[in-house]
């Protein structure tokens, strides 16, 4: 209540000034977890981009996610606490992998209780086939969700733009890829839409063109069939295209 302000210390005239009075509560274990396993959850991507620098994927159990929510409320800082806990799981094997030929690491609740400890267990055994079927079923999971997602806002976008996918379905056929955009990708790719206000259809297949060629080239090159395209491939399809091959002929 304004009162209680008041009370507080404050000037009458300048609570009766503040169009909004509202009470924040504390954010308990459950709140925490559920801002660490949200798809957008910026600490999460935040830290697999870190990782993914160094040729690194990450994936996180979910157990482990509860784990981590856990010691962040022990710190009491609220959702600020969440990235220091991150932090104290992950750095040793930030600092240590990119060093070795490990290009998978799933995260588990047994790494948050020990990071030396499990840091030491990957180091022995790097080629661990349980470790591997682990984060398989980790990115199995994930993509399956990012593609109820994506069906989702094609929905979304068909009523409420006009977006019809058929563009998608033969550029498929034709090249013999499957590719689609992440979830940030959707949404960055309506916003775009709405601002500019041009046609969202003529807008989504010069998406297609734009991909055309390169997505092709990488198929011929590598094998790889399946793509999913972030949202920097929407900002700069070029760059985005260009990196991809360069990262391609490098290997060679």
């Amino acid at each position: 209540k304004s009162e209680d302000l008041i009370q507080y210390g404050f000037e009458s005239e300048f609570i009766g000034r503040l169009p909004v009075v509202t009470v924040f509560e504390h954010l308990e274990v459950e709140d925490l977890y559920n801002i660490l396993r949200n798809p957008k959850s910026p600490i999460i991507i935040g830290k697999k981009r870190d990782f993914k620098a160094y040729g690194i994927d990450l994936q996180f159990e979910d157990e482990a996610l509860h784990r981590i929510a856990e010691n962040a409320f022990l710190e009491r800082t609220g959702a600020r606490g969440l990235v220091s806990a991150v932090e104290k799981v992950l750095i040793k094997f930030e600092h240590a992998l990119p060093s070795t030929d490990i290009r998978h690491l799933a995260v588990t609740s047994a790494m948050v209780a020990d990071p030396a400890g499990e840091l030491e267990k990957i180091l022995q055994r790097p080629d661990d086939p349980e470790r591997e079927a682990r984060f398989q079923t980790l990115l199995a999971e994930e993509e399956g969700e990012l593609e109820k997602s994506m069906r989702l806002k094609e929905n979304e976008l068909l009523e409420g733009y006009g977006i019809y996918f058929s563009d998608h379905r033969r550029f498929s056929a034709r090249n013999e890829i499957q590719f689609g955009f992440t979830e940030e990708a959707i949404d960055l790719f309506a916003e775009r839409v709405w601002k500019e206000g041009g046609d969202a259809g003529e807008a989504l297949k010069q998406s297609y063109h734009n991909y055309d060629h390169g997505l092709k080239l990488i198929r011929e090159k590598t094998g790889v069939r399946e793509f999913l395209i972030p949202p920097e491939g929407i900002e700069n399809p070029d760059g985005y295209l260009n990196q991809m091959i360069r990262e391609i002929y490098k290997d060679e």
